[in-house]
């Protein structure tokens, strides 16, 4: 039933062309994330011809764990992939500069994940538009820069529902139940 959602934003998602099996190649890592107590959200990937027009970014997993701390989300990630390199995209949007409410005052998502060696490889201007973001992420995804594993259910359905508002395709929905809050959650790291 999720198949044809109103305004989705990643509008050239087709699950049939664009997920397959990926092989770890156990190489340097980049984690997405989206900061939200209720359910905290990551995406693992790994990409080959970074920069370049073919270049791709293969999901090796998603993460969408409920009532969880950046710690939390940290160490499973740290679990799942010990003593690899890893580069994060973190959102720089909060006004609070993403201070993790779990923790002591001053104590921020950032320095929390650099405390388990991620690296954060963006900027506070690093958050664009959201037309660009939609512009960008489709052509990327219509080329078949994004692949994803035919068994990762949630970011599946993220990608299948994450959608605005309305046809202005300005403001993004987000859910206010938990059992659907990794659609905006994933969506929003992807």
């Amino acid at each position: 039933h999720w198949e044809s959602v109103a305004d989705q934003f990643f509008y050239t998602w087709n699950k049939d062309k664009y997920c397959s099996e990926i092989e770890d190649r156990g190489g340097d890592l980049y984690t997405m994330h989206d900061f939200n107590k209720r359910v905290m959200c990551a995406t693992v990937a790994q990409i080959t011809k970074e920069g370049q027009v073919d270049g791709k970014m293969e999901i090796l997993k998603s993460y969408a764990i409920p009532d969880c701390s950046t710690e939390g989300i940290a160490q499973a990630i740290r679990e799942d992939f010990p003593r690899r390199r890893i580069s994060s995209i973190i959102d720089m949007s909060g006004t609070q500069v993403n201070r993790d409410t779990t923790s002591a005052f001053g104590v921020t998502d950032r320095i929390i994940l650099e405390k388990y060696g991620f690296t954060i490889v963006n900027n506070r201007k690093s958050n664009p538009f959201i037309s660009d973001t939609d512009n960008t992420s489709n052509a990327f995804i219509n080329r078949g820069g994004l692949v994803i594993k035919p068994t990762d259910q949630f970011l599946i359905e993220a990608m299948q529902t994450y959608h605005f508002e309305d046809g202005s395709r300005k403001k993004l929905v987000k859910y206010s139940e938990s059992r659907y809050a990794h659609i905006d959650g994933l969506g929003d790291c992807i």
